[in-house]
Formats: C-alpha cells, structure tokens, sequence
C-alpha cells in the first residue's frame, strides 16, 4: 500500500519515478539505475531504433547513494516531460513480513505541450509486506 499526493502525471500513470522503499542495503554503496518503459510497440530498424530505448519509450537514469544503513538519496532524469526528481527515503521498521518507509520527493518536469516548468514536493509513506 501506498500513500502518497501527487502530481496530475502520476495519477495518470504516466511517470516513470515511482515511490521506492528503501533497500536493504550497506552503508557508502552507490547505485546506478536504468528504468525503461515501452510506450509503443517495437518496430522498424532495430539500428536506428535500438529495440525502442528512444523511439516509443520513457527512460529513467537515476543514481542513488545508501549514506547510512536503512537510507537512501536518488536522483532521477526521466526522458519525457524532461523530469529531474530527488528522493529521499528512509525505512523506520523492518521486520519478518512487514517494511515501513517514509520519503519525500522533489521533482521538476516541464508538461509537453506547456512553455514553462512545473514543480513539487510529494511526501509518501510506504507499507510494504
């Protein structure tokens, strides 16, 4: 379950930075992400479309740093909308069949058919089992 406001785009589903609890991973580790969603089908020359990482597809590359056990800093650039996102998370409980999180979200995304930048900060609690 997740609780969270947000912005008209994630309501539609069309973001591709989601709400992401926190791994449970060391401290001092550095991740290097690469989310791609398909938005139309796979077509043409696979040369020029590259099975479809630019045409017809969203992607994000994010980065993200554990600067102590249990919290986690990211940074996102997705393709559409030109979105910059920073995530911060950090997981308060977790036990043998439960993970709790709470985070905050930053992003700026500029709409596709708007002149000028959009922005905001969505907090979230996340129960994850």
């Amino acid at each position: 379950m997740i609780v969270a406001p947000s912005h008209p785009g994630y309501a539609a589903g069309e973001q591709m930075v989601g709400v992401k609890v926190p791994p449970s991973l060391f401290k001092g580790l550095l991740l290097f992400n690469i989310e791609h969603r398909f938005y139309g089908p796979v077509e043409g020359d696979i040369v020029d479309n590259y099975f479809g990482i630019d045409d017809g597809a969203n992607i994000d590359l994010s980065l993200g740093y554990i600067p102590m056990d249990k919290t986690q800093i990211d940074i996102h650039r997705v393709r559409n909308e030109k979105e910059y996102v920073v995530n911060v998370a950090r997981t308060f409980y977790n036990g043998k069949r439960w993970k709790v999180a709470l985070g905050a979200s930053y992003f700026n995304y500029k709409p596709i058919l708007a002149s000028s930048r959009s922005q905001g900060l969505m907090p979230y609690a996340v129960v994850q089992t």
